[in-house]
């Protein structure tokens, strides 16, 4: 993998927060500052900006790609390149959806993406709330995911209208990447 991009899937977006060594420091984006940011697109839903915060409507389509950030020029990172670290946090709201067909649906995720394989993870509402794994592939737009199992079915997860906060590590070495997931509250 040696173009990454970041891509997000769910229905509502506050701060997000990203760090890494290639990109030297600390970026933290609120919703008006990802809608000027260039590196970012909206493939599938044009968000609302409510403050400072970037609003989703119900998806059309399961899997389908949100927000897109494209975090590293072409060939920044090579096959030779010391392991990276990426750290992303977003601060989710949960708001109702309007789908007919999953009116309570509400999973969000978060993965790197190299042009063609997606790796991440998933914090979902399914048993009162459940981190994944997730890896599959993207066309950019669509995403076709594999879950691994879940982890700690049953520790909460936000009400409508309440938030709490997603975080996914990455650490992008030679030849692996692991993926820690964690938050809630």
């Amino acid at each position: 993998m040696k173009n990454y991009r970041a891509i997000a899937s769910c229905l509502s977006l506050s701060p997000l927060l990203l760090s890494s060594s290639v990109l030297a420091g600390t970026i933290t984006q609120n919703g008006t500052q990802l809608l000027n940011n260039p590196d970012v697109s909206f493939p599938t839903i044009s968000p609302t900006l409510i403050g400072d915060t970037l609003r989703f409507g119900t998806g059309r389509a399961f899997g389908e790609t949100i927000l897109r950030w494209d975090l590293f020029p072409a060939n920044t990172l090579t096959n030779n390149s010391p392991t990276e670290i990426i750290n992303v946090t977003a601060n989710l709201g949960r708001l109702r959806s309007t789908s007919s067909r999953f009116p309570g649906d509400w999973d969000f995720t978060i993965y790197l993406w190299d042009g063609t394989n997606i790796v991440g993870g998933i914090f979902g509402d399914n048993g009162r709330g459940f981190f994944s794994s997730v890896t599959g592939t993207s066309n950019g737009t669509f995403n076709t995911i594999r879950e691994g199992a879940k982890f700690y079915p049953g520790s909460g997860f936000p009400d409508i209208n309440k938030y709490a906060n997603f975080n996914v590590d990455f650490e992008l070495g030679q030849t692996t990447t692991r993926v820690t997931l964690y938050g809630l509250g």
